[in-house]
């Protein structure tokens, strides 16, 4: 190869074993030393087939670039954005010896979390995170390409600035198909070190509307702070109840550690996730720069903050609403796509909330807490953010009982719209 200089696998061994030493005196576990020489070896080997074929391309941005312009760029393939991830880490400031690589096996596949430290002065440690992979639809710019991004921005963000706690910086593989990466990552942490955490902030879906929290799934506390880091920053704010997705924050709230997830999806905006609507189009810079210094200050905050952070969860007590338009909703039985915009709404059990708000069979729902309802794809997700106890207004469109007369003097149906109030 022209200009390429010949590859030391010599270097890179020692190269390998030096991270594996880094990353066992921080207190993560390492595999054995057959299994570290194997991994050194393989990644060697995927080294030179990287070096040898020109199939992948990172996104052409300058050394000097935004990192958060790359967000317009999602590469294709998982493989893909893991690699570029790292990469990116470079772009921001890191060393390739400042990344370790935590690998783990799913199915007979081989994955790697990316990660990087910043050292503190005391024993504290804070986890941020955002999962590199997406599902086959869409291009995952904001589910969750966003993330990645934002995640090395903050890494460049604090690498040199002096902290009180250690902050980790994971990129979290296999998240889409149940939180492998992040169940590695917990898994391969010592009692002691667990012991250190302090919280875990999970980034999710960014650029889209204002930051939100994934109220049911986040400790009040981290909560309190990233409000408290929204407001001194002049961004908006939210807590959000959200039902039937999962997270990596998710693994780490069960083994103890207090966590949280923030996203930038408004309840019609959860329709991108996972769906052939994610692009980099419903990504706005704006959002992203006021995004940005709201979780540098946040950074500060936490880092700054001496007193336990508790795990408690008000709205962790929350409850889905049993709502009827949800049992079938999308199977063709109960809810249809109507001709128009809306939803048709055909065999109502009679025992639901929104039978007895006045809703009936034939009704077009054309919105939910006023969020517009065009297709069945609209409705299942809002209907995921309603817990017991709610009064949920839901406008619905009718025939009149009297028909209209036409211009040509022919008789026509009438429609009206009303807004019901549904008591779940």
């Amino acid at each position: 190869m022209s200009g390429a200089k010949p590859y030391n696998n010599r270097k890179w061994g020692r190269r390998c074993r030096r991270v594996a030493l880094r990353t066992e005196n921080a207190g993560v576990s390492v595999p054995s030393r057959r299994r570290a020489r194997f991994i050194c070896v393989l990644v060697s080997s995927m080294l030179l087939l990287a070096i040898a074929s020109p199939a992948l391309e990172l996104p052409a941005v300058g050394q000097s670039a935004d990192i958060l312009d790359m967000v317009v760029q999602p590469p294709a393939s998982n493989a893909a954005r893991r690699e570029c991830t790292a990469e990116t880490f470079i772009r921001a400031g890191a060393l390739p010896t400042d990344i370790s690589y935590h690998p783990f096996w799913r199915q007979g596949v081989s994955y790697n979390n990316i990660v990087l430290a910043i050292p503190g002065a005391g024993e504290g440690v804070f986890i941020v995170g955002a999962h590199t992979d997406t599902q086959p639809v869409g291009t995952g710019a904001v589910d969750n390409w966003s993330g990645c991004m934002m995640l090395a921005s903050l890494y460049g963000r604090f690498r040199t600035e002096h902290l009180n706690n250690t902050w980790i910086f994971v990129a979290f593989a296999a998240e889409e198909h149940g939180q492998h990466g992040s169940r590695a990552f917990t898994t391969s942490l010592p009692k002691e070190t667990r012991a250190r955490v302090r919280a875990m902030i999970n980034l999710e879906c960014l650029g889209v509307s204002h930051l939100r929290t994934w109220a049911n799934a986040s400790a009040d506390a981290l909560e309190d702070v990233l409000q408290t880091a929204a407001a001194e920053s002049g961004a908006d704010f939210s807590r959000d109840v959200l039902f039937g997705y999962s997270a990596d924050s998710f693994t780490f709230t069960r083994v103890g550690i207090p966590s949280i997830t923030v996203h930038s999806l408004a309840p019609d905006d959860l329709k991108l996730i996972n769906g052939p609507d994610d692009q980099p189009s419903c990504i706005h810079r704006e959002r992203l720069d006021e995004e940005l210094r709201v979780f540098t200050r946040y950074i500060q905050l936490l880092d700054a903050r001496t007193e336990p952070i508790p795990d408690t969860d008000a709205e962790d007590k929350l409850r889905q609403a049993p709502t009827s338009l949800m049992e079938r909703a999308g199977g063709g039985d109960l809810l249809a796509s109507a001709a128009g915009a809306g939803v048709v709404v055909r065999n109502l059990p009679r025992n639901g909330a929104e039978f007895r708000a006045g809703v009936r069979d034939g009704d077009v729902v054309q919105a939910v807490r006023g969020y517009p309802v065009e297709t069945v794809g609209d409705l299942s997700p809002l209907l995921l953010t309603l817990h017991k106890g709610m009064e949920v207004p839901i406008t619905i469109r009718r025939p009149a009982e009297d028909p209209v007369t036409s211009g040509e003097g022919e008789k026509v149906p009438a429609f009206v719209e009303k807004t019901l109030i549904v008591k779940y």
